[in-house]
């Protein structure tokens, strides 16, 4: 059985002393199954340090889910930019989610 099959043992391996290493079980990540967007949310914390492997999976699982879910989660992306001083992968996320979603677009009356 391939473990990464299983989104519910990602937090057994993607640590935060796995981001401090640099541990080569990051890169398993573009190949893990995606996880829930509470799941995801936590390696938004400061102590995952935006790594960019973790925001690439991040934003992965948040790609996979539509739009009405991902919505509902807004106000803890926009917090999370605070932590996210590196590329800046969440702020291009947030804008392209904002373009792409119809119920954000303004409506004439």
């Amino acid at each position: 059985m391939d473990v990464r099959n299983i989104p519910e043992a990602l937090p057994f391996f993607i640590t935060p002393k796995a981001v401090d290493d640099n541990s080569v079980l990051l890169q398993q990540l573009p190949h893990w199954a995606p996880c829930s967007i509470t799941q995801a949310l936590e390696f938004l914390t400061p102590a995952y340090k935006g790594h960019p492997r973790v925001m690439a999976y991040v934003l992965r699982v948040l790609e996979s889910y539509p739009p009405g879910p991902v919505t509902f989660f807004m106000p803890q992306l926009v917090q999370s930019l605070r932590h996210d001083d590196q590329v800046r992968y969440l702020l291009k996320f947030i804008f392209m989610f904002y373009s792409y979603c119809v119920c954000f677009l303004p409506t004439v009356s």
